[in-house]
């Protein structure tokens, strides 16, 4: 979607479920995870497996020209960054749904054993089989491309922007993302446990050698 799109308010909904429409900033829990793995915002992001070549960029690159809905769970940002496309028409409508909360949580906890992109991409595919509803008429999925984004719902145009918003306010958010995002915490959770048991055996193979 165009830069020019994205600058304007690109629909007619000022508010969803009680979020105003806004610019919306990187999240600190990024930057300070990519820091504390050596990294900064404006860094290559280490990539998962499923995140797009094309999304290499860096964190503050996901984020640039954000726009869209802050919640308590995370953000609903409108449309993808600017440079996505490198250039390309593109007719799609999108919502980037990027969960923050269980990340600060997790993080908090010191429960983060990984980079956020690495840890999301090694679960990703597991979460979405279970939120993937059966009926959401016109409104579709991408998978994410960009390293944060859990999914990306779609329709085919802007026209059809009230359909998404309508799906996004009625189910999406008040009913299936919940229990979805307390699951992806429960997997990011066994990472970690998997993790620090892999340190602790090869930490006793090292004792015995």
């Amino acid at each position: 979607m165009h830069a020019a799109m994205m600058n304007s308010k690109p629909f007619s909904y000022e508010r969803l479920l009680g979020a105003r429409y806004g610019r919306l900033a990187t999240p600190a829990v990024f930057i300070d995870n990519l820091r504390q793995h050596g990294r900064t915002a404006i860094d290559p992001l280490p990539m998962g497996d499923d995140c797009w070549p094309r999304s290499k960029r860096t964190l503050f690159d996901e984020f640039s020209d954000a726009h869209g809905f802050q919640f308590d769970w995370g953000c609903v940002i409108v449309s993808y960054p600017p440079w996505y496309f490198d250039g390309e028409l593109d007719h799609r409508f999108a919502c980037r749904i990027v969960p923050t909360a269980l990340w600060e949580r997790l993080q908090a906890r010191d429960q983060l054993t990984l980079p956020i992109p690495v840890a999301l991409s090694q679960v990703r595919s597991r979460v979405l089989r279970v939120l993937h509803p059966r009926d959401t008429g016109s409104i579709m999925w991408d998978p994410p491309g960009l390293c944060y984004d859990l999914f990306i719902p779609w329709v085919d145009g802007r026209e059809y922007s009230h359909e998404l918003f309508r799906w996004l306010g009625s189910a999406l958010l008040p009913d299936l993302l919940p229990p979805t995002l307390s699951y992806l915490e429960a997997l990011v959770l066994d990472l970690a446990l998997r993790a620090e048991v892999g340190l602790g055996e090869a930490s006793e193979r090292g004792h015995h050698e």
